[in-house]
């Protein structure tokens, strides 16, 4: 029974904790995409103004968004090696700074 339930060999167990450590790491993945993805928006948006970054943050619901994942997912790795992983505080420092760049172009609340 317990083979049949974990689509082959191995105990139910196991298999979860496979399956729930891919999906974490699929997720940290996306956390250095969006990282990454700020930082150029950041590098290369230095146009008076910033147009880009306003077209793609302006209303912060995707830094919102952004927050949320990672807040989300903070709690899922405390007491394992990943509680560190660099890209949770690294994606959180570039949210803040797409942030305050939209706080001096006069887009805060």
């Amino acid at each position: 029974v317990a083979a049949q339930s974990t689509g082959g060999g191995g105990s139910p167990t196991m298999g979860k904790t496979v399956r729930y450590k891919k999906c974490i790491y699929t997720m940290l993945e996306q956390v250095g995409r969006a990282r990454e993805f700020i930082y150029l928006l950041l590098a290369v948006d230095t146009a008076a103004g910033r147009p880009k970054l306003k077209e793609v943050f302006g209303d912060c619901t995707h830094i919102a968004m952004i927050h949320v994942f990672i807040d989300t997912l903070s709690p899922m790795l405390e007491g394992s090696n990943l509680a560190e992983d660099g890209r949770l505080q690294q994606c959180h420092r570039a949210c803040d700074s797409v942030e305050g760049v939209l706080r001096d172009a006069g887009l805060s609340d």
